[in-house]
């Protein structure tokens, strides 16, 4: 049976790892590409992953280590060394140096040479290993003994880089762009501060690999093949995966997409019929408060942790005119300190009831773990999570069970009597399970679609005034259920009971737009929205992709899109979808180009900005930049890459290789996953005329 490995994936065998090694395949797989474009004598490229905490960071450097053993190729030409997490100890180049030295001796003790590890080990007493210059050399020079270039396979860069004195950073830099020199292929939480000063030594030195937490369908495909490898122990996942799929999105939202969490999450699955699930949640929360807490001492200023400790005690959406009135901090200040919460995937802004958006904690769990740490027992902030906890998680028939298991003698102490409450609560009326506020619609399916559509009908029925019900029943006949018609009456009756109601407009004119092709209603839609609320920056880009795609009102479309970047600078959609009519139907590259780099700089990673730079790039014939651009994309789906690499090859005059190119990616869905490449095929047509 496979173990687990939560913190430290050094501990399994490379045959346990692997088997327990179920996420970012694709992205291993580009790595390990990248590894065998380098040349053994060449400037190395070197790569940061960058990721929260728990996105998987340390095992994709562990996965990389066993992929260039296992390939033949990559193992006669380079040498993977690997390092502790954290290298408290540098405080000087010739440390790190020495450091790396330490990593090949134990490649060679691992390897069957225990003489070479015993000699380089005295050797790194001497004076040479000492001196900053010296060690550099003397580390390359055991490094060529072996006939493998070394590629450093190293965790938290950022603070090594930042350990180091300003000075010794050239020093580092010119070895590692020697010919032939060491290849970083590191992790980090975040890039590090050289990478974003020009006059820095590392300035757009590191190319940048970011660890997207995992959708919906990578989180149902690594719960199954986890719970494959688990074999008996994982036969309840399998079950749940198999009979009642729609548990893992409430999964899918607890987690965030952390792989971590979902690993930890992963074992109270297993164990859902143990008597001793209570405790086990304690302990599972109980380990993760070095991690949580972590990512609270992470943040910059106690005004970011202030305005983070509000949202996750509210625990539902809270509003920024709410915030403000709780953390006693000025509108202005407050949106600046939300903005950044936002980009380092703290917070989310979701729909409320009211006109405005709220924020909310992003991973829910982490969440539950805040209440239960800081919530107290006087405002029962406890219990209300653990009752929210327990019905997303569990079943009506595992809660029942529950009760069962836990009633009795048992409920002696205070947190037992809390359990045996918040079970009785999620017990009392499964109907209360759906979500009394429109932020919460996503959760209404820890029910099956069709039970949450009976229940929200029968509370209309009760109360044709509940609002809040029509609204969520709207968006799970369009989510879910796919009852388009259906959806929009339910969206109208909740707009006739209140027609200040800018979400629920902006819904209605999303399903129109997308799903009922009545676009004329749908502009109609989008307008109210921001006749209620002129700051709802969404409807701004709805509206834009309205006029732009449906009617051809290209400059309007373009002054929607800057009225949303306007409204929320950190919008990176808006900024693509500003540039792309920028570029294709206004002919204005350099704003266009100057839209796309704005969107980079808040999402760097980001493969549709990045692919549509690309394309301008080509149109205005810049060549070298393409070509740099097109070497750093790895996760734009394989047809827009063909596509891309067809535009490259006929402004090259290669037309048989772009014609070839083309016949590819016609011969597949051009919209898959939801991303559309008819833009695409249709700037790749425009270079062959």
């Amino acid at each position: 049976m496979t173990s687990i490995a939560i913190y430290d994936p050094r501990r399994l065998s490379p045959r346990d790892f692997m088997a327990g090694f179920v996420a970012r395949g694709e992205l291993v797989t580009f790595l390990l590409k990248q590894l065998q474009l380098t040349a053994t004598d060449g400037e190395g490229r070197h790569r940061l992953i960058l990721g929260q905490r728990g996105m998987g960071k340390t095992s994709l450097l562990r996965r990389l280590e066993i992929g260039i053993a296992d390939d033949p190729a990559l193992a006669a030409s380079l040498l993977p060394l690997t390092f502790r997490e954290e290298q408290y100890n540098i405080r000087s180049l010739d440390r790190f140096w020495r450091n790396c030295g330490e990593a090949l001796a134990e490649w060679l003790e691992k390897s069957g040479d225990a003489a070479g590890a015993a000699q380089l080990d005295a050797e790194m007493r001497g004076p040479a290993w000492q001196d900053n210059e010296a060690s550099a050399t003397a580390f390359l020079t055991r490094c060529a003994l072996t006939g493998r270039r070394p590629v450093l396979l190293l965790d938290n860069v950022d603070l090594v880089l930042d350990a180091l004195p300003d000075a010794q950073h050239w020093q580092l830099r010119r070895a590692l762009q020697a010919d032939g020199g060491p290849i970083i292929y590191g992790g980090a939480t975040q890039a590090p501060r050289q990478s974003g000063d020009q006059h820095a030594a590392f300035y757009e030195f590191f190319r940048f690999d970011l660890l997207e937490p995992l959708t919906m369908a990578e989180v149902m495909t690594c719960l199954r093949r986890l719970a494959i490898a688990r074999g008996t122990a994982g036969k309840p996942v399998l079950d749940i995966i198999q009979h009642k799929p729609e548990r893992l999105r409430v999964l899918h939202s607890l987690t965030g997409g952390n792989p971590r969490i979902l690993a930890l999450l992963y074992q109270l699955l297993e164990r859902a019929e143990s008597e001793t699930v209570f405790e086990d949640l304690e302990g599972l929360l109980d380990q993760l408060t070095p991690l949580y807490k972590a990512r609270v001492e992470e943040l910059r200023t106690e005004l970011q942790r202030s305005i983070l400790d509000a949202i996750a005690l509210h625990w539902d959406p809270m509003t920024s005119h709410d915030l403000a009135a709780n953390t006693q901090v000025e509108i202005t200040t407050l949106s600046s300190q939300l903005l950044k919460l936002k980009t380092v995937g703290l917070i989310e802004e979701v729909p409320t009831s009211g006109a405005r958006a709220g924020y909310q904690l992003v991973e829910r769990f982490f969440n539950v773990w805040y209440l239960m740490r800081h919530g107290t027992r006087r405002t029962r902030l406890k219990m209300r999570w653990l009752t929210a906890f327990l019905r997303s998680f569990y079943s009506a028939d595992e809660l029942r069970q529950l009760q069962t298991r836990t009633a009795g003698p048992a409920l002696i102490d205070q947190w037992r009597v809390m359990y045996g409450e918040a079970l009785e609560d999620a017990l009392m009326d499964e109907s209360l399970a759906l979500p009394a506020d429109p932020g919460e619609a996503g959760r209404v399916i820890a029910f099956s679609p069709a039970e949450a559509e009976q229940a929200l009908r029968a509370r209309v029925r009760a109360n044709p005034t509940d609002q809040t019900a029509w609204f969520v029943l709207g968006f799970l006949l369009t989510d879910q259920l796919g009852q388009h018609e259906e959806a929009a009456r339910a969206y109208r009756e909740a707009i006739r009971i209140d027609p200040a109601y800018a979400a629920v407009w902006n819904n209605l004119g999303n399903l129109l737009t997308v799903h009922l092709g009545q676009h004329e209603e749908a502009a109609r839609a989008y307008h109210e929205v921001i006749r209620i609320d002129p700051a709802f920056a969404g409807a701004w880009n709805n509206l834009g992709a309205l006029l732009t795609g449906q009617f051809g009102e290209h400059e309007e479309a373009a002054l929607a899109y800057r009225e949303a970047t306007r409204i929320d600078p950190a919008y990176a959609r808006a900024w693509n979808s500003l540039g792309n009519v920028l570029a294709d139907h206004l002919v204005r590259p350099d704003d266009a180009v100057e839209a796309y780099r704005q969107g980079i700089a808040i999402d760097p990673n980001n493969e549709m900005l990045l692919g549509n730079l690309v394309w301008l790039s080509i149109a205005s014939g810049k060549m070298t930049e393409a070509q740099d651009l097109r070497e750093g994309l790895q996760g734009l789906d394989q047809v827009g890459l063909d596509l891309i690499d067809a535009g490259l090859a006929v402004a090259g005059d290669n037309f048989g290789i772009a014609t070839a190119q083309l016949g590819r990616a016609l011969g597949v869905d051009l919209n898959p996953e939801g991303r559309s490449y008819y833009d695409d095929l249709l700037r790749l047509l425009r270079l062959f005329v």
